[in-house]
C-alpha cells in the first residue's frame, strides 16, 4: 500500500515504517538513537543514518544487525566489526574519515542509491 500516514510519536514511526532515515546532528543528540528505539523498528525495516557519528550507539546497533532484526546503511566510518556483516544487514556508504571533492560526493552518492535499491530489492525477493 502507498499512501501517506501519519504518527503521534516517535515510538508509533519506528514501530511502523519500512525505512527510517536519522538525520540530525551531534550537538545535544549523542547516544539519542539507542538500544530502545532500535528495539522498537519493525522487523526487516532500514535504517539510513546520515547523522553524526555518536547518534546511534553503536554496540546497539551491531546487536540488532547481527540478529537480523533491522538493516542498516550509513554515511560514516564504524567500527571495523560492521565491515564483517553481509551486505543485506550493513552497508557502510564512506570508508574514509571524510567527503574531500565533488567527485567523490558524486560517486558515493551514486554507490550509496545503488546499494540502497538492492537493499530494497533483496527484501523484496525475499517476500518480507
Amino acid at each position: 500500500m502507498h499512501g501517506t500516514a501519519t504518527a503521534s510519536t516517535i515510538e508509533e514511526v519506528l514501530s511502523t515504517s519500512d525505512i527510517v532515515f536519522l538525520c540530525i546532528p551531534e550537538t545535544g543528540n549523542a547516544g539519542f538513537f539507542d538500544e530502545a528505539k532500535l528495539e522498537l523498528m519493525k522487523k526487516d525495516a532500514l535504517l539510513v543514518s546520515i547523522a553524526h557519528r555518536g547518534v546511534i550507539v553503536e554496540d546497539a546497533l551491531y546487536a540488532v544487525l547481527k540478529q537480523k532484526r533491522i538493516r542498516a546503511a550509513v554515511d560514516q566510518t564504524i567500527g571495523e566489526r560492521f565491515s564483517a556483516l553481509p551486505v543485506s544487514q550493513y552497508f557502510g556508504m564512506n570508508k574514509m574519515a571524510s567527503y574531500c571533492t565533488e567527485s567523490e560526493i558524486d560517486l558515493v552518492s551514486t554507490m550509496a542509491v545503488e546499494k540502497l535499491i538492492e537493499l530494497l530489492a533483496i527484501r523484496e525477493k525475499s517476500g518480507s
